[in-house]
């Protein structure tokens, strides 16, 4: 079942989430309930409690209500990408273990760039800039790479002592 965001009734082609996708998305990270997601992505439930101010500077009240719930909508899926972010980077963590408890290089250029192929695929079937994608994931693996640099050198200096 496919839901277009934000879901008022009203069909809307900027945003369109399959179901399946997010909650096969969802189910690795701790606690996250599919309910608990998309009442947040429908912006029933906000996470400071309150609704995002109206911007006074529109004068027409459609144009502030529909700016203000399309920001709910950004607000609540940039909440859903920290969440993500957060659980892919607690596997990447353990990656990076792995890699330094059996000396393997923080950095694999094989899979980076069979990543970044299959990204850019992603992107284009979604309709996303391949570009901004690649550079968005190129920055999630320069950081994942200095992550396991980190652990390796702690994991090093642990065994010298």
């Amino acid at each position: 079942m496919s839901r277009l965001l934000p879901h008022d009734g009203k069909r809307r082609s900027y945003v369109s989430l399959n179901e399946t996708m997010v909650r096969s998305l969802l189910q690795s990270c701790d606690g996250m309930k599919w309910e608990y997601f998309m009442e947040n992505i429908h912006g029933r439930t906000r996470e400071s409690g309150e609704a995002a101010a109206e911007d006074l500077s529109l004068p027409d009240t459609f144009a502030r209500k529909e700016l203000q719930r399309l920001r709910g909508s950004i607000d609540n899926l940039d909440a859903a990408l920290v969440h993500l972010l957060a659980e892919r980077f607690k596997c990447t963590k353990e990656v990076g273990r792995l890699k330094a408890e059996y000396r393997l290089p923080p950095a694999d250029p094989e899979r980076e760039t069979q990543q970044i192929r299959r990204l850019r695929k992603l992107a284009e079937e979604s309709k996303l800039d391949p570009v901004f994608a690649e550079r968005f994931l190129g920055f999630i693996i320069e950081e994942v790479v200095r992550h396991h640099e980190l652990i390796a050198d702690s994991m090093s200096a642990a065994h010298e002592d």
